[in-house]
């Protein structure tokens, strides 16, 4: 997903297809989508992920955050 058309989705607030991108995408690249935004907008996106996936997307989003975190240094 290009993160760009992701962004401009969220704030134009179209919900439902921020919602039916998240639905197809699996939990990995979701959290790798996440990891590239601000904290508004992950706050915001993170809430419309479905619930059966929020935990996994959760648990890897920390792991791209550290590994980013990282690859600065």
């Amino acid at each position: 997903m290009n993160k760009e058309i992701f962004i401009k989705l969220l704030q134009q607030r179209q919900f439902k297809a921020v919602r039916s991108i998240l639905d197809v995408m699996n939990e990995v690249d979701i959290a790798s989508l996440l990891s590239k935004l601000d904290d508004k907008e992950l706050a915001l996106a993170f809430r419309l992920i479905p619930k059966d996936k929020a935990a996994e997307v959760f648990s890897n989003i920390d792991r791209f955050i550290f590994a980013s975190a990282f690859s600065s240094i």
